[in-house]
């Protein structure tokens, strides 16, 4: 008789058989042998809305808004959003001056039914101050807005940072979502008193810091205030005040494909932080932000110009900073971004 063979693709052996001198027995053969490979099926992902950058991230549907447009939801749309609403940040001024504030930020979710289309409208950042010789404040940024149902989201902007009391600025810090640093006084006899620092008029914001006299060359700008704290006061000798803290994006948005957000005390994904304030040279200036601009002086960095916040953080310019006969203009302010997402 014969074995029975194994099973084809089992690897099982084959079935032993019995035999005489008569007749030969043949045993069966063993089944073939077999690979298994498992792996998980991508997750079908589709987007129910159009506008902006479209990225799938941890199941959710995230549109990204650096540059103003459209949110157009069609009729099957209905579905629970989370957003983020970043302002333009603020403009550093000039001559060892003050950072720029951070654009406010809103965050929160929402329900949305459609048919409707959102227009998005991303906020500038503030210039730089600028002068012959330094002083003129820095601008503020502009407001960053979403009409989505149940009403207009808007995140004002940061303010500008102050400029010196040398030439045609009051030194004072813009008033903003979060404030400028002021920039350094001259208390002389018919010369402006102390500046003060720009508030904040959002509750997302933070004022910013004071700077520091010491006549020539001890002096520096105050930081601009972020979203995650007040900016720095300017140290003694010539070194200017660090921008404010910024905030962490919600979990939803850490991407690290993305590229939104920048690194801050807990890792990245931080934006809307303060501009470093000016520095009369050798001093350095004072750090930016969560992608805020760092202050300026003339031996760091392009005879006394400051550092621009990065595009899209919501952060404030850098502050100018100062030397002799050198135009020290303050850094731009960072524009803002709106972030949806929503259930893929």
């Amino acid at each position: 008789g014969t074995g029975v063979p194994g099973h084809i693709t089992s690897g099982g052996g084959g079935g032993g058989t019995g035999g005489n001198n008569t007749n030969k027995g043949w045993g069966g053969d063993g089944g073939h042998g077999v690979v298994v490979v498992r792996y998980e099926l991508p997750q079908i992902q589709t987007k129910a809305a159009t506008g902006g950058n479209i990225s799938f991230f941890l199941g959710k549907t995230i549109h990204t808004f650096v540059t103003s447009g459209s949110f157009v939801a069609p009729s099957s749309f209905n579905k629970d959003i989370e957003y983020v609403v970043i302002g333009g940040g603020g403009g550093g001024g000039g001559d060892r001056a003050g950072g720029g504030g951070s654009g406010a930020l809103v965050t929160g979710t929402r329900t949305c039914s459609g048919p409707f289309t959102s227009t998005v409208q991303i906020g500038l950042g503030g210039d730089g101050g600028y002068d012959a010789g330094g002083g003129v404040e820095g601008n503020t940024g502009t407001s960053t807005t979403i009409n989505i149902p149940g009403g207009t989201l808007t995140a004002p902007g940061g303010g500008g940072g102050g400029g010196s009391t040398t030439n045609s600025s009051s030194g004072d810090g813009q008033n903003g979502a979060s404030g400028g640093g002021t920039s350094r006084y001259n208390p002389s006899p018919g010369q402006s008193p102390e500046p003060t620092r720009g508030l904040a008029t959002h509750p997302s914001g933070n004022p910013g810091g004071l700077a520091y006299n010491g006549n020539d060359p001890f002096d520096g700008g105050g930081g601009g205030g972020g979203t995650g704290g007040a900016g720095g006061d300017a140290p003694t000798g010539g070194v200017g005040g660090a921008g404010g803290e910024g905030t962490q994006l919600p979990s939803t948005f850490r991407d690290a494909k993305s590229g939104v957000g920048f690194p801050g005390p807990a890792g990245g994904f931080y934006v809307a932080g303060g501009g470093g304030g000016g520095a009369w040279a050798p001093g350095p200036g004072g750090a930016g932000k969560s992608g805020g601009g760092a202050g300026g002086n003339s031996t760091v960095f392009n005879a006394g110009e400051a550092h621009s916040a990065y595009d899209s953080s919501g952060s404030g310019g850098g502050g100018g900073g100062g030397y002799p006969g050198v135009n020290s203009r303050g850094g731009r302010g960072g524009s803002g971004i709106v972030l949806i997402a929503y259930p893929s």
